[in-house]
Formats: C-alpha cells, structure tokens, sequence
C-alpha cells in the first residue's frame, strides 16, 4: 500500500501542490472580498451616472434605389463611348459612392452649412428640448460641462464651420445592400428632428451639386460632338456619333427630369417612436461593466498580495 502511494507521488508530483495553490488562490479571494466588492460598486455607481446622462441616440433614415439605364444597343460603337468617359448604361449608378464623395468634400459642405446655417442649429443648447433619456432623468446631462457646445471655444466662423462638419460626418452614414444594391443614407442624433432636418437638406442639395456637374459634363461632350460631326467624311461613323449624340441628350433630359442623383426615394425619412432608440445599450453596457468590475476586483486583489509577499520576503 505504502508503495502505490509512493509510486503515485512520484508518477503525479504535482497534484498535491495544484490542490494547496487552488485553496491559497482561494483564501486569497476571501480576504480581498472587500476591495472586490468595492471596485465593483464603484464602477456600477459611475456606469450608471454615464448612462443616466447619456441621452438616447436616434437614427432617421432613407432608402434609395439606384436608376440604372438599360443596356446600349451601339454595338461595336459602345467601346468609343466608353473610352470618351461616357456611361451607355448596364451597369450600377454608384450613387452610394458619390453621395459619399459630396459628404467627404469640405468646400461643398462649407457652402451647405453656411446656406442653412447649420452652425448655429447643431449646437443650438435648445436641441436638449428634444432629448430623451433613461427614465426622463436629465438633470446629470444639465450638470456635466463638458456637454456644452463644441463652438464656446470657436475663435472665428471657420473654427465652428469646421466643427459643424466633423459633427455633420459623425451623423451621417452611407450604405449599400450588396444583394439588392439599396442604398440607405441615415442621420444619428440625440435630437431626432435635427437628424430629419440635416438628412432632407443634405440629400437635396448633394442632388443638386451632383445634377449640376453630371450636366455641365454632358454639355461639355455634346459642344465637342457636335463640332466635330460636320468635319467627319465616313458615313457610318457619322451615324454612330449621331446615335452617340442622341444617348447624351437622353441622359440629360433624365437627368433634368429627377429629383435626386440617379436614384429613386423608396422610403422617406420620419421622426422614430421615442422608444426606438439605437444606442446606448443601457442593459448590456451595465452587464459588462459589471462582469469587467468584477476581474478587475481580483487581479487587484492578487496584485496587492504579490506586492505584500513580496515586501516579506526582501
């Protein structure tokens, strides 16, 4: 008997000492419940004055269906066009990326704030009329300074300009479907008729810049096709430049015709149900601050026992 308990010692050397390091990691846990429970108290207590004063986050949307032109029946012609910059159709509009170039583009949005006074309105101290939060207590948000307006500091029209545009970025979100090629353009904002109001002006007016440029293009090739139409001698290249001629003046009659660049508005924006908030997620930034509270708590706990053995044993 005594030789099996022998043999087992020497074949499982360190079953006993995991056995006596489970038990002292544990004492250890034990006598620092106190510091355990106090980190985790603290940072429940600040997580949730964070979300008391954090108002709901809200989204206002709209989707778009790109308008894609039917396939040209140029034929062997359609590589001319393509060469002279000159879309046939049969392919997607890429409305989606250059409404995201026009957001992107810092001398275009200067004019649109400037026109709409945009400045003044997304830091307006009144947008907290229209703020939601969690249990309507909006006091905390009332008291915390460092919710003022990014603008107090503003030295001149550009600084709050420039202001207004990084926040105009941060509230405006392009996507596209890839399966149904749907493009959703929305606006997030604690003031949901604010997000309405920019989301409406931005897609106007992004339109109308786009329109503009898309038309002042078309001209551009119709003055050049045109001029040179007489001086051309072969017959069936004549017509082909005709027929070339013909598809630019019906891409600029639809053009003229539409009232947002190359897209048809399925679902117009509208304000959301006051419940229909997209962050902050109250319940699951609680649950993690709890869980991470909790580590914290004991790696603080082994940390502080380490420093006293430590000091014991020098």
């Amino acid at each position: 008997m005594e030789k099996e308990i022998l043999q087992q010692k020497i074949c499982y050397p360190n079953i006993e000492e995991d056995e006596i390091d489970l038990r002292e990691l544990w004492q250890t846990i034990k006598k620092g419940k106190k510091i355990i429970f106090l980190t985790f108290f603290v940072s429940i207590f600040l997580t949730l004055i964070y979300l008391l004063s954090t108002p709901n986050i809200y989204e206002v949307k709209t989707t778009l269906l790109p308008q894609n032109q039917k396939k040209s029946s140029f034929g062997s012609f359609a590589p001319l066009a393509s060469f002279a910059g000159i879309d046939l159709g049969g392919g997607e509009a890429g409305a989606d990326k250059a409404f995201l170039l026009v957001l992107e583009n810092y001398e275009f949005m200067k004019k649109f704030i400037l026109k709409h006074n945009l400045q003044k309105k997304v830091f307006n101290e009144n947008n907290i009329k229209n703020y939601h939060f969690a249990f309507g207590f909006d006091k905390l948000y009332r008291l915390i300074p460092i919710k003022k307006s990014k603008n107090d500091d503003a030295n001149s029209l550009d600084e709050e300009v420039f202001n207004t545009y990084k926040q105009i970025k941060d509230m405006i979100k392009i996507s596209t479907d890839k399966k149904t090629s749907i493009i959703t353009i929305s606006s997030q904002d604690p003031n949901p008729y604010l997000a309405k109001e920019i989301l409406e002006l931005f897609l106007t007016d992004a339109s109308r810049y786009l329109i503009s440029n898309n038309l002042k293009h078309i001209d551009s090739k119709l003055k050049y096709y045109n001029n040179n139409l007489n001086k051309i001698q072969d017959i069936s290249l004549k017509k082909e430049l005709a027929k070339l001629i013909s598809s630019l003046i019906q891409q600029k009659v639809i053009i003229q015709s539409s009232k947002y660049y190359n897209v048809k508005q399925i679902t117009k924006p509208y304000i959301p149900y006051y419940k229909d908030k997209i962050k902050p997620k109250r319940a699951l930034i609680l649950i993690v601050a709890a869980v991470t509270s909790l580590i914290l708590g004991v790696f603080l706990v082994f940390f502080i026992e380490f420093l006293k053995n430590k000091n014991e044993s020098a």
